[in-house]
């Protein structure tokens, strides 16, 4: 079962990327949980418009969830600003149709003309949505990447994802805090690396 995109990664594809040297490991992080949350919103966006589609094929009305749904897909607007803050995408990523016009648009049944367009529009946001998706998740592989890179030129700062040990319920917290300091691992150079 496989669990994401993640690219295959070799031994010989763990480099540092230049686009990500700017940024801090918490950085790389966020970033990933940002563009891993998007990843989601795009998946449920075109389960939607699909939704839609097969509606439309079907001779269906809109349900009474429209007006949710369209809340919903309202959210695809902000969807290029919140990946931007994210490192390593295209200069100018996919552009999403107006996902609520076209779940909403209204069209009389008996016009050919604007049922084929309908359905011909809901079948191009679709792929849109999935090539979207696509380049999404070639940003989170990335990401990973370069998370994996870091964890293995310095494999204690996988520990930082670990809970405190202090969140323990039975554990003494001044004697935990005690044998348990922080580390200061030291980078290639000798330098202390710093946590935010």
């Amino acid at each position: 079962m496989a669990v994401s995109g993640l690219k295959r990664i070799t031994d010989e594809s763990l480099t540092r990327d230049p686009a990500y040297e700017r940024l801090s490991l918490a950085d790389l992080r966020l970033a990933r949980q940002v563009l891993v949350d998007e990843v989601e919103k795009v998946t449920y966006w075109r389960l939607v418009i699909r939704s839609r589609a097969d509606r439309q094929r079907a001779g269906r009305a809109l349900s009474a969830g429209a007006p949710e749904m369209r809340r919903v897909l309202a959210d695809a607007r902000r969807s290029r600003a919140r990946i931007a803050v994210a490192p390593g995408g295209p200069a100018e990523p996919e552009t999403l149709p107006d996902l609520v016009e076209l779940y909403g648009r209204q069209i009389d049944p008996g016009d050919d003309t604007s049922v084929a367009r309908l359905e011909r529009d809901l079948a191009d946001a679709e792929g849109a949505l999935s090539r979207y998706r696509s380049e999404v998740q070639a940003r989170v592989d990335d990401v990973t990447q370069q998370l994996i890179v870091r964890y293995r030129e310095a494999p204690a700062l996988a520990l930082l994802l670990l809970p405190p040990l202090t969140e323990s319920p039975w554990a003494d917290v001044t004697q935990v805090r005690d044998q348990h300091r922080p580390f200061e691992p030291l980078s290639s150079s000798g330098d202390r690396i710093r946590f935010r």
